[in-house]
Formats: C-alpha cells, structure tokens, sequence
C-alpha cells in the first residue's frame, strides 16, 4: 500500500481525490525539491545540447510521489498542513504504471547517457538528505491524463485537523470509496525517526 499526504487548505483538491478516486501528477518542476532532476556526468560537463535534451526529456514525464508509510512525522508537517490535513493510503489502480522505488544518493552522476529511460532514471533519484521520506514514483508522460487511478483503502487525519471538516470528509469518504477506514493518528502514533511517543 502506498500513501499520499495531503493539505485540507484547498477544499477542491482533498474533495477531488476522495470522489474520483485519483492523485495529480506533476511536472518535476512543480516539486519542492529545488535539486529535482540534477544530473553530473563523469569528470567533465555534458555539452549543451545534450542538456538540453535531457531537460525536454524529463519535461515530457509526469510525477506523482508517493510513500510507504502514514506515521512520518516530517512528512505530516510538510506536506499535510502541519499535522492539520491528511493521508490517503491505497493502491495504484491503473495496471499500465508502476511505482519506481527513489534512490537517495551522495552525488548524481548518471552513468551511461545512451539508457532509453534516462529521464525517469535521473527523476528517480534525489539526494540521501531526504532518504526519511522513503518515497516511490510513478511516472506518466505529459500531454495525457494527469491524474492517476487509486483505490483508497485508508483516511487518516493529522492530530490538528479541525473536528468539524473531519466529519465531513469522513462522510464523503465512506459514501464513495466503501470499505474505506478512517481515523485520526495520535501522537503517540507519529514515527519520529527515533522511536514513538509516550505519555
């Protein structure tokens, strides 16, 4: 199962995601990583116009980041409001993609430029400071539909997320993705990176 964290800050997005059961794929410019797509290439520079290249290939993928986990708490306070919005756990439900396991690397050398999928090899990597989010990418091209198909088996709520808008995308959630199971996590649920919370 892999999850998708979300902020309940834009209304549309949390309700499009519950109801057509789908998450956006972004271009990797949109990403939050300012290194996203970097590449180095052996002792010397790559010529221009094979950057060049590169940079229209990758411009032609799509990206939707996922994780494997819905207890990180770096991951709630940076993409879910701050502990205010939610995690949607599921399944990709499109058998035509796959997740692609990120690689956190020291350097970002790509080897052999000649690969047919250096795009997405150079978009599955990012360096090992963020190696916490323990992320999976699927990859989808540019010009099609940008959303990809998810079953949601799983809502989870931020320990701040508002009692009120909790109920109601609770209701909504049960109504059009069945079997779905909700809650919110706790504090002492929150995986810190150095063991869990007691009280």
């Amino acid at each position: 199962m892999y999850y998708k964290y979300r902020s309940l800050s834009n209304l549309q997005f949390a309700l499009d995601i519950l109801v057509n059961k789908r998450l956006y794929a972004a271009e990797f410019t949109k990403l939050n990583d300012p290194m996203e797509g970097l590449f180095t290439y052996g002792e010397g520079s790559v010529p221009d116009w094979i950057a060049d290249a590169l940079y229209h290939q990758k411009r032609t993928l799509r990206i939707l980041s996922l994780c494997e986990q819905p207890d990180n708490m770096l991951m709630w306070s940076y993409y879910s409001e701050g502990h205010r919005g939610f995690v949607v756990g599921g399944d990709i439900a499109d058998d035509n993609v796959k997740a692609v396991s990120v690689r956190y690397v020291k350097n970002f050398d790509i080897g052999d430029i000649r690969r047919a999928d250096i795009a997405q090899a150079i978009l599955s990597r990012k360096h090992e400071f963020w190696k916490h989010e323990r992320e999976h990418r699927v990859f989808v091209m540019e010009g099609g539909e940008p959303f990809i198909p998810f079953k949601i088996r799983e809502l989870i709520f931020g320990v701040e997320a508002d009692s009120e808008m909790r109920k109601l995308l609770s209701a909504i959630a049960k109504k059009f993705n069945p079997g779905v199971k909700v809650k919110t996590i706790s504090t002492s649920d929150l995986n810190t990176g150095a063991g869990r919370f007691r009280a």
